[in-house]
């Protein structure tokens, strides 16, 4: 309920914020299993963007799911600190509809 009343700002952050937790709480069960982490980390390879134009062609998705992916709590935490103060600026002076749209053209310019 209080994220479908949400602005867009709020919403891309509480996306990021789940996901990284998600991240940090499978990481967790396999430390705290014992169980091998290399399952884990292909599995954020294959969320991570491609350095190489050939392994893109096999993983287009991971256009989109590198930009909300984080693995560290000081990537995540300097990053989301950084998209808040320009994201309040931004929708202050430019309007609320437009960050979904810079965001993702932002990560893709960026990709």
């Amino acid at each position: 309920m209080q994220f479908s009343g949400a602005t867009a700002l709020y919403r891309l952050l509480a996306i990021n914020v789940l996901l990284f937790l998600a991240i940090t709480i499978v990481r967790t069960f396999f430390f705290l299993g014992g169980a091998d982490t290399e399952i884990l980390n292909w599995f954020i390879g294959k969320l991570s963007l491609p350095a190489s134009l050939p392994h893109l062609v096999f993983q287009p998705w991971s256009l989109i799911s590198y930009m909300f992916l984080h693995t560290d709590f000081l990537h995540i935490l300097f990053n989301l600190l950084v998209f808040y103060w320009s994201g309040r600026l931004f929708t202050e002076y430019l309007g609320k509809d437009k960050i979904w749209a810079t965001y993702v053209l932002g990560d893709l310019c960026g990709a």
